[in-house]
């Protein structure tokens, strides 16, 4: 878990990001391992931000990081 945590600070902001996917490298047991995140829109009333998403499942906000 602390190396997502990781990974989700060196997450760039999706609201400036133009691509729609994100790599970023963690260590697990002193190997890289690369975790793929992609950038989607969600719907928040009037306003659709986007948010990064790991797996399909995890929903990240800017202030999780």
């Amino acid at each position: 878990m602390a190396q997502l945590q990781q990974a989700i600070k060196d997450l760039p902001d999706p609201e400036v990001w133009s691509e729609m996917t994100c790599v970023v490298a963690i260590l697990v047991e002193k190997k890289q391992k690369l975790l793929e995140f992609t950038r989607k829109r969600i719907n928040r009333g009037e306003h659709s931000p986007y948010r990064w998403v790991y797996q399909g499942r995890v929903l990240i906000r800017k202030r999780d990081s």
